[in-house]
């Protein structure tokens, strides 16, 4: 089951990024104006934004099983209709239909982690699936120079085979029911928690600076004449970064000191997007995206953290907070690639940018006006499992 269950999630991964190198091609081979190219780029988001309060319903009906299942499924479906899209509105429609079966397929395969860990565990297994999700964003960017390079059909194709391979592999696992352990009432009542609002707030800042970032410096790349394999190995070096990073930042979540990873991440961010403004050469220009992609990246681990201590706090399932985590990031990254490429081709990028890095420093105000929200491990082990067998 972990395999599978890995697998899938892994592919989400991948394809959540794969479009950043893809996305200067796909423009010109579509004639998208850049405001097109931004919902083109916010669309995966879009669909798990759209996607994640029926996953909560189905998978507490039907069980995390079949909510894995019928992720994948969208997902085989979605990207063959991706990769063999010769005009825009089904390149859109399958875009969309791979971010609604990432709902489902984070959403259920998270809850199924935290079902068949012990207690005293689900921190591991929501670090494990968070690690393959990470693997697979260091992937995406290389793969979509692939399908840059040789056409997105063989790539597109070849996931969808890889994925329907997983979906029997997930198909042959006991099936277990969460009655109770993902409701959707619960994203309701997050919003009365201070503690949930700033972990949900930075989550937000960290969607919408990914979003304007991947749709804006692709293209600024792309005129300066840096082509989809250099434009991929950019996010691909900040993500490798980010890898190395976030054990160390994980640590200083397990000793008490998330608000300063979060204020030096906002530090980070505010800098290295400021410098986004300035008007250099290519060479630069790749630098920078790549520091202030992995200055935002930065943002993800600690703001996590908060959002499942405060979960674990309100006595709210641990699988809501995957939950809550899309619905904040996936409308935020939607509003930075739409707003910030329609912004960006009126009066251009660097006022997009400084207004990003003045988002920054509002958040680091915030968050000096959060309280701070500590589970201890024996309360964490004292939760119990809401989960039971089929």
């Amino acid at each position: 089951m972990r395999w599978s269950v890995g697998g899938v999630i892994l592919l989400d991964g991948i394809f959540y990024t794969v479009l950043t190198p893809m996305l200067p091609g796909l423009t010109a081979a579509f004639r998208l104006s850049e405001a097109a190219a931004g919902v083109l780029s916010a669309c995966y988001a879009i669909g798990a934004f759209l996607g994640t309060p029926p996953s909560l319903a189905f998978v507490s009906s039907w069980g995390p099983r079949a909510g894995v299942a019928a992720g994948t499924l969208l997902f085989v479906l979605s990207s063959v209709l991706f990769g063999v899209a010769r005009d825009p509105v089904p390149l859109f429609v399958g875009r969309l239909g791979q971010g609604l079966g990432a709902a489902f397929t984070w959403t259920a395969g998270l809850s199924w982690m935290l079902a068949v860990a012990a207690p005293e565990r689900r921190g591991r297994a929501i670090g494990a699936v968070e690690s393959v999700s990470l693997v697979g964003s260091l992937m995406g960017p290389a793969v979509g120079a692939t399908a840059a390079s040789i056409g997105r059909a063989p790539v597109f194709l070849a996931a969808a085979l890889a994925a329907g391979v997983l979906l029997a592999g997930v198909a042959r696992a006991p099936a277990i029911l969460l009655p109770g352990g993902c409701r959707v009432q619960d994203l309701r009542s997050s919003v009365s928690s201070p503690e949930l609002g700033a972990a949900m707030w930075l989550l937000a800042l960290a969607g919408l600076l990914v979003g304007t970032i991947s749709v804006l410096m692709p293209l600024r790349l792309a005129a300066l004449g840096v082509g989809a394999s250099g434009i991929g190995a950019t996010f691909l070096g900040a993500a490798v970064a980010l890898a190395v990073v976030n054990p160390v930042l994980g640590v200083s979540q397990d000793r008490g000191w998330v608000h300063a990873a979060v204020f030096g991440a906002l530090a980070l961010s505010a800098g290295s997007i400021a410098s986004l403004a300035l008007p250099v050469g290519a060479v630069t220009a790749a630098v920078l995206t790549a520091i202030s992609t992995f200055a935002v990246g930065m943002i993800w681990t600690p703001a996590i953290a908060m959002l499942t201590r405060a979960c674990e706090a309100a006595r709210m399932s641990l699988a809501v907070s995957a939950a809550l985590l899309s619905l904040c990031w996936a409308p935020a990254l939607t509003v930075g690639a739409v707003a910030a490429s329609a912004i960006a081709g009126s009066i251009g990028n660097a006022p997009v940018m400084l207004g990003g890095a003045l988002l920054c420093v509002a958040a680091v105000l915030r968050l000096a006006a959060a309280p701070a929200v500590i589970v201890d491990p024996a309360q964490r082990a004292r939760i119990p499992s809401r989960s039971r067998s089929q």
